[in-house]
């Protein structure tokens, strides 16, 4: 499933509110907020910059699709377990 990404920049969020940035940057968000999923993760991006990714997705119910960001877990870590 695709997921839309905003950029936060900052070693925190600094008041912003992911909700309220999805909701004022994305329309299909603001009309629906109560299909919308919502994962906020921290990246370093070029130069060791801080900051984070806010990843949105939208739940499609008619096809099973109940839109939570667990999908995106590595319940397994293996990441983590890679020599």
């Amino acid at each position: 499933r695709p997921y839309k990404v905003l950029r936060i920049d900052g070693s925190d969020l600094g008041g912003r509110n992911p909700f309220k940035l999805v909701a004022a940057g994305l329309r299909e968000a603001r009309d629906n907020m109560g299909r919308t999923t919502i994962v906020v993760v921290g990246e370093s991006f070029a130069n060791a910059t801080p900051g984070f990714l806010v990843l949105v997705g939208f739940a499609d119910t008619a096809q099973g699709d109940v839109g939570h960001g667990e999908d995106l877990l590595d319940h397994a870590c293996s990441l983590a377990r890679q020599d």
